[in-house]
């Protein structure tokens, strides 16, 4: 008889037994399948899907749209340099997503006879072949869409697979072969509202990717008229409305940019508002309608919905009235621009240019400068615009040193020249003017604080508040209170157990302490800050001694000689030019200012074809300065300027000998001689090109490089200066500090002893007994004597394949020659070598590595 109890038993055992044949993935049988394509759907490809849509949403909303370019079609930063990267990252935010993939692979493929009967599999290498796309892995991802296609020709999700397969080639820089698949697809299949968008926006992304605009802007048209998300509807309508811009077809343009206006909110607020500014942008231009124009804007900026984009109506507010000539106004908005600004590094860009360019043109190269610097760090290093910029900031640099330097000197001059209730007047402005902004300072402190004490208040008064409740220590209001009510009764406590205890008074005199030294800060801060307030704090720093007075004239007279030549060589600006060197040719108690800026003031008449001018001061040069080169030049022209060149050019073969030779002091000495003589802006690049280098030798890296920089502002017309910007575009986009690393491939051994090179050494027989040591298995090696610094020379001898023919070479009894009698012996690598010769960084190499001992 059976018992229910025997039933249960039997039924389980056949349960379990049905459930363990299903687990099978070798069997096709119909429990099988669906056994797995249940665990496959609901199980880990669910789990998978979304991971991947919660970082795939995270990914969207962190994208930055660069509306000031043609925006792409898909939302997707990728860097060229890991296009062909294939393997996974462990901290990929889509590296769950891909982890479930192949789980789901593994654990419930069922490829049997050569055919996936898991139709989940699709769905799984779908997950795949998306999660290393996000990844910025394609070459994978296509092995994974192209398997789809491979194994289910038939599914019905075949068309958004080869959609997806077309956007990984357009990523490997395939376009042509995804244009060709794409039109097949859609020659051959049906496909949807919302797959023939895709289809046709990835077709558009690959002919705007091969320049072809009128197949893109077709393609673009089909995908907006197809699609049914709002979202995408814009952003196609948007990157037509660019295109239609870029092409000069301005009305179509503007129909697209009020195809967005008109979606409203449906469309995302940042394509709105650029949408928006853009339609304004073109009837302002065709209507020229200045005053309704700024009334629109005005009202965008006071719509609530609008504050994250105040940046960029501020700018189109600003570009307005600078258009205008409204210039106080323009330049202010820029800047309201450039404050609201946050994340978008292409506007910040476009303010800095513009109100660089603003100044420029109009000749306040100060304030120009500054912004040329700040726009250099936004720019694409290297890039051509890069160069012109930084070209144009350098030559403004020295622009704006001199100019501030005149201005400070002026303001010095004249206030000692004041008397003595005059200088008193002027240094009260002066502090009234710092205590308006003191007082500003403490005003603003004092409404933090009291809109901090205001917010903590509100919280404990209102009952709604989450920051009010029964414990104290989550209400900022009860803790400030407490605080004050412990001191007034304690007193100030140390942190400890028994704190009510007399025999804590150690720690409180230690509390005492440190506020003491902090009380003693403030006094000194205090004392700082009186007297600054204190006018006999300015009257002391008046300088009164003739002696210092003459050397402040001299350095005005000598900036204004630099101004003058700048603005005559670097901007041909000749009235600014004839205003600086008339004033540094009043200076005649330095001829070394005076003769070259008569000199210039000739040069600049004939520029301006004003002969009689010219001859006036030519004369005068003449007649006043018979003795100078500038007057023989002037007397003969040709054979003055003949002799000249090859005055010159003699001795830069003669100084070029000596920088050969290594000594660099004589070249620099003979430099600074031939500059103070020349007025050729071509002749002395050339020779202050030589004196960089020599100071390179000399100094090292940095200071090469100032010396460059030092060229380009003094010489910015010369071949030279050209060569030098080229040198430090390169240099500025040189990150890290010099680090002796592993060898090169092509790197050897050298020998090298740093010696005192003030002693008395005759190195010709030096060099000749050292060379005398190569012999036959020997005979790689060279030897060379070399400067390292003013005060050190370097021998060493090149060529050692390995470091221990180097350390067997150094025990020679040759070097234990006097010369080498307190030298530092090194075995060092040709790398690391040329790395110490170039940033002159010996102690840090010495410090890494040990001398070898004599």
């Amino acid at each position: 008889m059976i018992t229910n109890r025997s039933l249960i038993v039997w039924f389980s055992l056949v349960l379990s037994a049905v459930i363990i044949s299903s687990c099978s993935t070798s069997r096709d049988r119909l429990i099988n399948r669906e056994w797995h394509k249940l665990n496959t759907k609901y199980n880990v490809v669910f789990n998978g899907n979304e991971s991947f849509n919660e970082n795939w949403n995270t990914l969207q909303s962190g994208y930055r749209e660069d509306f000031w370019k043609l925006l792409p079609i898909e939302r997707l930063d990728v860097d060229q340099k890991y296009v062909l990267k294939f393997d996974s990252d462990e901290d990929s935010p889509f590296a769950i997503a891909e982890e479930k993939a192949v789980k789901a692979i593994k654990k419930h493929g069922m490829m049997i006879e050569d055919q996936e009967v898991n139709a989940q599999m699709i769905e799984a290498y779908l997950l795949l072949g998306k999660a290393r796309y996000f990844d910025q892995r394609f070459v994978p991802a296509y092995e994974a869409f192209s398997y789809i296609i491979k194994k289910h020709p038939a599914t019905n999700r075949l068309n958004k697979v080869r959609i997806w397969k077309e956007r990984t080639n357009i990523r490997l820089g395939n376009e042509v072969i995804a244009i060709e698949n794409l039109k097949r697809l859609m020659k051959y299949r049906e496909l949807k509202d919302q797959e023939l968008a895709d289809a046709n926006a990835t077709m558009a992304q690959a002919y705007m990717n091969t320049d072809s605009i009128a197949q893109a802007i077709d393609k673009l048209t089909i995908a907006v008229g197809a699609t049914r998300k709002n979202v995408e509807r814009a952003r196609y309508h948007f990157i037509l409305g660019q295109l239609f811009t870029s092409g000069g077809d301005l009305d179509k343009a503007q129909n697209h940019f009020q195809q967005i206006v008109e979606l409203n909110r449906r469309a995302p607020r940042a394509f709105w508002i650029h949408s928006k500014l853009r339609t304004l942008r073109f009837a302002y231009q065709n209507k020229g309608d200045q005053t309704e124009h700024l009334l629109e804007l005005s009202e965008l900026v006071k719509n609530w919905q609008n504050q994250e984009y105040l940046h960029v109506i501020h700018y189109q507010q600003g570009v307005v009235y600078l258009e205008e000539e409204m210039d106080s106004l323009g330049v202010a908005y820029i800047n309201k621009s450039l404050r609201a600004n946050q994340n978008d590094p292409t506007l910040t860009a476009m303010s800095y240019e513009l109100l660089a360019d603003h100044y420029f043109d109009n000749n306040e190269y100060v304030s120009a400068h500054t912004y040329y610097d700040s726009l250099l760090p936004y720019l694409v290093n290297p890039s051509e615009k890069y160069r012109a910029i930084l070209k144009r900031s350098l030559k403004l640099a020295d622009v704006a040193l001199y100019e501030t330097r005149v201005a400070t000197i002026d303001s010095v001059l004249d206030l000692a020249n004041a008397p003595k209730d005059r200088q008193l007047e002027l240094i009260e402005k002066h502090i009234q003017t710092l205590q308006l902004q003191e007082d500003k300072k403490e005003q603003l402190q004092e409404e933090e604080k009291e809109a901090k004490e205001k917010k903590a208040n509100e919280a404990f008064s209102n009952p709604s508040s989450p920051t009010r409740g029964s414990f104290y220590f989550y209400n900022p209001a009860m803790i400030e209170r407490g605080q004050k009510a412990f001191r007034q009764q304690w007193g100030d406590r140390a942190l400890a157990d028994n704190w009510r205890s007399e025999q804590k008074t150690k720690q409180v005199k230690l509390i005492n302490q440190e506020e003491s030294t902090a009380n003693k800060q403030v006094v000194e801060e205090q004392k700082e800050l009186s007297s600054k307030f204190d006018p006999e704090f300015y009257l002391s720093q008046i300088p009164t001694e003739e002696k210092t007075l003459d050397s402040l004239k001299r350095e005005k007279n000598y900036a204004h000689f630099r101004l003058g030549t700048i603005y005559k060589e670097s901007f041909e600006l000749y009235d600014l030019a004839l205003k600086n060197l008339m004033i540094s040719s009043l200076y005649t108690q330095s001829e070394a200012i005076c003769i070259p800026s008569l000199y210039a003031i000739y040069k600049t008449y004939e520029l301006l074809d004003d002969d009689q001018k010219a001859n006036q001061v030519k004369n005068k040069i003449i007649n006043s300065y018979p003795e100078s080169v500038y007057a023989q030049v002037l007397k003969d022209p040709s054979k003055a300027l003949l002799l000249s060149a090859s005055k010159f050019d003699k001795q830069y073969q003669k100084v070029y000998q000596s920088f050969k030779n290594q000594k660099y002091d004589s070249v620099i000495k003979a430099v600074n001689e031939v500059l103070d003589r020349t007025t050729d802006i071509e002749e002395a690049g050339k020779w202050a090109n030589l004196k960089a280098l020599s100071v390179g030798r000399s100094e090292g890296f940095v200071a090469y490089k100032r010396e460059m920089e030092q060229l380009v502002k003094d010489f910015p017309s010369s071949s030279a200066a050209e060569n030098a910007v080229e040198f430090l575009t390169k240099a500025n986009s040189a990150v890290g500090t010099p680090e002796f690393g592993d060898p090169l491939d092509s790197d050897h051994w050298k020998l090298a002893i740093w010696v005192n090179n003030k002693q008395a050494t005759n190195d010709s027989i030096i060099g000749q007994r050292i060379r005398s040591l190569f012999k036959d298995d020997l005979s790689h090696l060279r030897y060379s004597k070399e400067s390292y610094s003013p005060v050190q020379d370097v021998y060493v001898v090149h060529g050692f394949p390995t470091q221990i023919e180097t350390v067997r070479f150094s025990k020679k009894p040759i070097f234990k020659d006097p010369t080498f009698e307190n030298g530092e012996f090194f075995v060092i690598l040709a790398s690391h070598y040329r790395t110490v010769q170039l940033y002159k960084n010996l102690k840090a190499y010495s410090e890494e590595h040990k001398a070898l001992k004599r």
